[in-house]
């Protein structure tokens, strides 16, 4: 993409997500398709997000941050939940894509270090990313443009993490596939191993709904197909393309209803075509 990552602005006020605020934020690309995240919840992985964005400005700095835990907690009276997160945060070992001397692996560490504790009235959460976390954003070239309203509309983890991946892809030029290898797909959507290993039941219980909430909530038209190598599935090839204006503004509407009832209502618009997933087949 050209640029550093961390020259990219927020726009609006994503921090206020939760209060109703919305807007972008850039989230580097090496924290997007994480391997380790299966026990990271969808909760998990918003207040990440949000803990990035808090700390933007100085998001280099070996620091500590603060913020107020109301900006976390959403329609929980308890900031027990947050709590949670951050333990989570701080001991599940995640590893994330990095380059080192041209040669492309993988960081292995936690996302956050040490946080501070005590009896604070005014209810703030003290945090800090580790070294290694820092050293990637800094050096990240490649990020996804996050909208905060969207991210908050999806229902499960799945669609968080593919929300993720296609924005990740978004702004790319003249380019709107990539296959993936399916084990790597199921570990950056955040599918704990052991479960759904038959691609039925990762078809139907991961990526349909993920695939079909994305592209209904969404500023991509999203579609996924599965790859054959002899008779066994071996990749995913995902498909994404940008919407007209119509189909903007049915997305933003949305965004906007209440939770509840979005599975029905998607449902009724998903066709066979759309989803691409029980046909057409591809073969390497």
């Amino acid at each position: 993409m050209g640029s550093r990552t961390v020259n990219q602005p927020i726009v609006g006020q994503p921090l206020l997500a939760y209060e109703g605020g919305d807007g972008s934020f850039p989230k580097p690309g090496e924290l997007i398709e994480i391997r380790g995240g299966e026990a990271l919840t969808q909760y998990d992985r918003t207040v990440f997000n949000l803990l990035i964005v808090n700390a933007w400005e100085t998001i280099t700095e070996k620091k500590e941050h603060v913020i107020a835990k109301r900006l976390l907690r959403g329609n929980h009276d308890s900031t027990d939940r947050i709590n949670e997160t951050i333990d989570r945060l701080r001991s599940v070992q995640i590893e994330m894509r990095q380059t080192r001397d041209g040669k492309p692996g993988w960081y292995r560490d936690y996302i956050l270090g040490p946080r501070f504790t005590h009896d604070d009235p005014d209810g703030n959460l003290y945090y800090r990313f580790t070294d290694t976390v820092i050293e990637i954003i800094t050096k990240s070239d490649h990020w996804g443009r996050l909208q905060a309203q969207v991210m908050l509309a999806m229902t499960s983890k799945y669609s968080q993490a593919l929300y993720e991946i296609v924005q990740k892809r978004a702004g790319l030029r003249g380019r709107f596939t990539e296959t993936f290898e399916l084990e790597a797909l199921r570990a950056a959507l955040g599918v704990p191993k052991g479960k759904m290993e038959r691609w039925q039941d990762f078809r139907r219980f991961c990526l349909e709904p993920a695939v079909a909430e994305v592209d209904a909530l969404s500023s991509c038209h999203v579609q996924v197909s599965p790859v054959k190598k002899g008779r066994a599935i071996t990749h995913v090839e995902l498909r994404w393309f940008p919407k007209e204006e119509d189909a903007l503004k049915e997305a933003a509407a949305e965004v906007k209803r209440h939770k509840v009832g979005r599975k029905a209502r998607i449902a009724k618009k998903v066709d066979a075509v759309q989803l691409d997933l029980l046909g057409d087949e591809k073969k390497t």
